[in-house]
Formats: C-alpha cells, sequence, structure tokens
C-alpha cells in the first residue's frame, strides 16, 4: 500500500486505458454509494413504512455515477500523477463549492472562502480514486481487478451507510406512523388529535395504506418535515420540532419545506 501511494507522487507512463480504468472504478463507486444511501434506511428500519421513489433512486445513481466517472477520467488520465491528483482536488473543491453557493445566488460569494478546503478535503479522494484505478499497484492483473472491487464494495457500503437518515429522524418518522395508525384505529366520531386539528377531513380522505418520506423543514435546523402519501392520493405533511411539543400537520405534500433544501435538493 505505502508502496503504490508513493508512486502516485512520481512521474509514470500512462497507457490510454489507465484513465478509462480510471473512470470506470470512479463511476462504479458512485453509482454503488447512491443506491446504498439511497436504500439503507429502507433496509435497516424494515417496522417502517418508508417510501422509496425509485425514479428519482435511479436518477441520483445515474448522476452520481457520470460525475465520479468524470472525476476519474480527470484523476487517472494524466501522465504526471500528482497532475492528476491536483486536477481531481481542484475539480471537486470547485463542484462543493458551487453547489453551495448556487441555491444562494448572488449571495453565494461569500462561500468562495470554503473552496481552499474543498480541495484540501478533496485530495485524499483524488489518491484514492487514482488507487482503484491503478489496483493498488498489485503486479497481477487479476488482483488489481479484485482488490478494486473489493474496495469499491467497502467503500460503497460504508459511506452509504454513514449516509443514512439521523436518529432524531427515524424517531419522527415513527411517531408520525403511529399517529396516523391510531387515529385510523379510531372511531369516525372521535374527535382528531391536537396534531391533525388542521386536517379536519383526515378520517374521511385518507386511504388504509400510507408511506413516509422524511425531508428537511425550513422553521429551524433541527426541525423535521414528514410526508405521508396514502394509496389513495390523499397526502399530509407533518412538522416536527425539538423538544416534546406535539407535530402540526397539514394537508398537501412538503407544506414545510423551505425554498433553499428543496433548490439543495434538486
Amino acid at each position: 500500500m505505502l508502496q503504490a501511494i508513493r508512486k502516485i507522487i512520481l512521474p509514470a507512463a500512462r497507457s490510454g486505458r489507465a484513465g478509462w480504468r480510471t473512470a470506470a472504478a470512479a463511476g462504479a463507486l458512485g453509482v454503488l454509494y447512491a443506491l446504498v444511501a439511497g436504500l439503507a434506511d429502507r433496509v435497516l428500519l424494515p417496522d417502517v413504512a418508508l417510501r422509496t421513489d425509485w425514479r428519482a433512486l435511479l436518477q441520483a445513481a445515474l448522476w452520481t455515477g457520470a460525475a465520479m466517472a468524470a472525476l476519474g477520467a480527470m484523476v487517472g488520465a494524466p501522465e504526471q500523477r500528482a497532475l492528476g491528483v491536483l486536477a481531481g482536488a481542484l475539480a471537486t473543491g470547485l463542484w462543493f463549492t458551487a453547489r453551495g453557493a448556487m441555491p444562494l445566488g448572488w449571495g453565494g460569494f461569500v462561500l468562495l472562502w470554503t473552496f481552499i478546503p474543498s480541495v484540501t478535503l478533496g485530495v485524499p479522494l483524488a489518491v484514492l480514486l487514482r488507487l482503484l484505478g491503478g489496483g493498488f499497484g498489485l503486479a497481477q492483473r487479476s488482483r488489481r481487478a479484485a482488490a478494486s472491487a473489493v474496495a469499491i464494495l467497502l467503500l460503497a457500503g460504508t459511506a452509504g451507510y454513514m449516509a443514512r437518515m439521523p436518529q432524531r429522524a427515524v424517531l419522527a418518522l415513527r411517531n408520525t406512523q403511529a399517529l396516523v395508525r391510531d387515529t385510523l384505529a379510531q372511531p369516525a366520531a372521535a374527535a382528531l388529535p391536537m396534531a391533525l386539528r388542521s386536517a379536519a377531513d383526515f378520517r374521511t380522505a385518507a386511504g388504509t395504506n400510507f408511506a413516509l418520506e422524511q425531508y428537511p423543514a425550513a422553521t429551524a435546523p433541527d426541525a423535521i418535515g414528514v410526508n405521508v402519501h396514502f394509496d389513495n392520493g390523499y397526502a399530509i405533511s407533518c412538522l416536527f420540532g425539538s423538544g416534546s411539543v406535539p407535530p402540526l400537520c397539514q394537508p398537501g405534500l412538503d407544506a414545510f419545506r423551505s425554498a433553499f433544501s428543496s433548490s439543495a435538493a434538486n
């Protein structure tokens, strides 16, 4: 491993295939990461009726894979290894800075100071992609391919697992699920819980089956929004704040989503 890392900073002749191998490895890493990150909560929370937008998940996997493949080609193509790492780090820093600044419009210029730290964080990623593309410097071709495949699986699995939703979001989903189920199980003449008073037609409009999705809310940094999709097309959105304050639910989807979080999500 140390020998492989040492080779990164030394010049070496590169074949045209080297850049393609690095791009393929990086693209596979991006696709697998997006899939694991998108499905981790669904697998780890089997008792919660989570909604999975398969189309959005597929699009995220394709876009992430394409972006990582482009980055991998940039890192793996130059003959000078250090030049490839530098190019990848600069591209990574530019991407993260632009992604954070675009939702803010012209005010995003205040985030330019994050460019250098982003470049610094991009160096390990570029080094890693170079190692993946080169099979960690192993001599035999089969061993290079096996080492890269195992590393991709481990990295994608670990990073995807770490991207799962925070515990407070899981708690909000569980509380929403209990609220909906308990309310539907009550007699039609029973008073609605305080959280559902703004959805006066809840019992008559809601379907039997439903699925939940979590999103960041606009009211506070620690606020959690939960959408409830019913099988008949009816939907409500619930807002959970900090502490033990009861949630607030309203008819419709994304009732508490901020314009910033919506833009960032896209």
